[in-house]
């Protein structure tokens, strides 16, 4: 379990007198990896644990699945039927603050069903969304997680420049490579160095495929690479044992001596978004003055809007990224939601603006940023500047 001091102290900052987990069908892992029970257990029978602002947390189960909880520090209340539970339950909740895995903003933390919510509230409580205890307990990345971020993205740099010129050699080889075949170079290489994508395939993407964000070859649906294509790939992978930190990075290339002025100008402005995006959270940092994702997003769609492209830019401008590649900490996003959790130290995620324009091309640049304890904003790997010519 997360230290109940912390979250404790975390909750009277918050004003909310304490934190409802719960689950049915091992809907919430996150509940019990903030609890520190085994996720994969049968459960078939709802339980609650609230850990209040101040004292033990306290435990309902039913008495069909006494042990569901078994080895947590809390006191264990049963019940058999739903009478029991919404008496037991009042006896939590009524006329307090409680936050749960519920949020509007946020899908990723709202796994918590509405009528599990309305339940809590006919029960008298005050439901809250968790969007910020979950990201300081379960969304953020600590010093040793970091060097395993950053040992992966030595790997998957080292990987996605074998790739760029594994075009570049067939090209002048006048060897046929379809995106497939560099999708697949690529997974081949992650399993040599130690890596793991977690099942999930790295985008590579020519031409008018790279204007959809998120395209995918398939050995049957892929284009041969030829000279003249303009080259979008995104991977992303971490070390190969729990607790390791993903790396997650999108870079652009041309099949040629010389790119077309409007595909440099495209990756110019996504380029420029993004550094903005950078500079933005440095000062805010800086000051102490730590940024609302939302509003870091909109540094980057302000910058795109006034170069023309706005309609074009259909992404949010960044993701947490942790144990998983989108991880539960705060997003760069002021279009597909708003995102009102802050970037504060130890937060890690991308920046990746891009530009599509459908049937046509789509540039995208994509970096990880790491907000350190002592507050300096580290860009974790490699910037870039300009296209890459193969």
């Amino acid at each position: 379990m997360a230290k109940i001091e912390e979250i404790q102290k975390a909750l009277k900052n918050l004003g909310i007198d304490g934190w409802l987990l719960t689950d049915f069908h091992n809907r919430d892992a996150l509940a019990y990896k903030v609890l520190g029970i085994d996720h994969t257990k049968f459960t078939s029978r709802r339980w609650f644990c609230l850990v209040p602002k101040e004292g033990k947390a306290v435990a309902l189960v039913s008495k069909v699945e006494p042990n569901r909880l078994e080895g947590l520090d809390a006191e264990m209340k049963t019940y058999l039927s739903l009478d029991e539970l919404k008496t037991l339950l009042k006896g939590l909740v009524s006329g307090k603050k409680v936050a749960m895995q519920f949020s509007v903003e946020i899908p990723a933390v709202s796994v918590v069903d509405g009528g599990t919510v309305d339940f809590v509230r006919a029960c008298g409580g005050e439901v809250v969304s968790s969007k910020d205890l979950v990201q300081m307990f379960e969304g953020l990345v600590d010093k040793t997680q970091y060097e395993t971020h950053k040992k992966a993205g030595q790997k998957v740099e080292k990987i996605k420049d074998e790739a760029f010129s594994l075009i570049s050699e067939a090209l002048k080889g006048s060897k046929t490579i379809t995106e497939y075949d560099v999708q697949q170079f690529i997974m081949k290489r992650f399993e040599e160095e130690g890596l793991t994508s977690d099942g999930e395939l790295p985008i590579v993407a020519i031409n008018e495929h790279a204007a959809d964000p998120h395209y995918f070859p398939t050995k049957d649906k892929a284009s041969v690479i030829r000279q003249g294509d303009k080259v979008l790939i995104d991977l992303w992978a971490r070390l190969s044992f729990g607790g390791a930190i993903y790396y997650d990075i999108t870079w652009c290339g041309y099949c040629g001596d010389k790119a077309p002025e409007d595909y440099q100008r495209l990756f110019a402005i996504v380029a420029l978004a993004r550094d903005e995006v950078v500079s933005f959270i440095e000062d805010r940092v800086s000051k102490g003055d730590f940024p609302f994702g939302y509003e870091c997003d909109e540094v980057a769609r302000k910058v795109i809007e006034r170069h023309g492209f706005g309609a074009h830019f259909v992404h949010r401008t960044g993701h947490s990224i942790g144990e998983c590649v989108h991880g539960m900490g705060v997003n760069l996003d002021s279009l597909e939601t708003k995102d009102t959790r802050k970037v504060i130290p130890k937060a890690l995620f991308s920046i990746e603006p891009g530009i599509y324009l459908s049937g046509k091309m789509g540039v995208r640049t994509e970096i990880n940023c790491y907000i350190h304890e002592d507050l300096k904003v580290e860009v974790t790997g490699t910037i870039q500047r300009s296209l890459l010519l193969l």
